[in-house]
């Protein structure tokens, strides 16, 4: 909080002294401040870190294999501490392969998988499939979510497949309470490629 405070003042022009606990500046200014200033995003998923964000910040930006579900609970509790709605961006996972559908639903189910299939987390806490999730991963973790999950959970939580399927994922998250989707591929991937295909999704 004192962190998120002092830099509003800072980008808004302001000079400050702050003898905080986490903070401490002697006459501070930004010199120039920008002439507008950009919006302060708290990385954030469990429920008191998201109340802080809606109290101090200008929004949440939230990891991948974020639900819809888990949008719209953070959406709620972000709005919940604010006077006007607050910004709420997401990273998702994306692979569009339309010549073959088939091996990004693969690709994608083994990530999301490994993402989720280790223990419940504040990410998938609050899905209306958290029960069987759990069920899943208590039978055998990612392994078990690979072979047994329904498809739309992994719909639930990255966009893939052909360009329509990855739109029809982006515009459900958009719905659930997104005002930014951010398009990201895993680490191991052709990043070339990668950008290529996920601008089809964009045009």
């Amino acid at each position: 909080e004192e962190t998120t405070t002092a830099m509003k003042r800072l980008l808004a022009g302001e000079r400050i002294t702050v003898d905080g606990r986490y903070v401490k500046l002697t006459d501070v200014q930004l010199d120039p401040p920008p002439a507008e200033a950009p919006a302060i995003l708290h990385g954030v998923r469990a429920e008191k870190s998201m109340r802080l964000a809606g109290r101090v910040a200008d929004g949440v930006l939230l990891g991948e294999s974020s639900g819809t579900d888990y949008i719209t609970w953070s959406r709620n509790l972000m709005d919940g501490e604010r006077d006007t709605p607050g910004t709420l961006g997401v990273y998702v996972h994306t692979l569009i392969n339309e010549s073959d559908p088939e091996s990004a639903r693969d690709t994608m189910r083994e990530y999301v998988a490994g993402a989720v299939g280790n223990e419940i987390n504040a990410n998938t806490a609050n899905l209306s499939y958290t029960a069987e999730l759990q069920k899943l991963i208590d039978a055998g973790g990612p392994d078990s979510l690979y072979k047994s999950m329904p498809e739309e959970w992994v719909r639930d939580l990255a966009a893939y497949g052909t360009r329509a399927e990855a739109k029809a994922s982006i515009d459900a998250f958009a719905a659930a309470g997104a005002d930014y989707i951010i398009l990201t591929p895993s680490s191991d991937w052709d990043w070339t490629a990668w950008l290529e295909t996920s601008a089809a999704v964009l045009g």
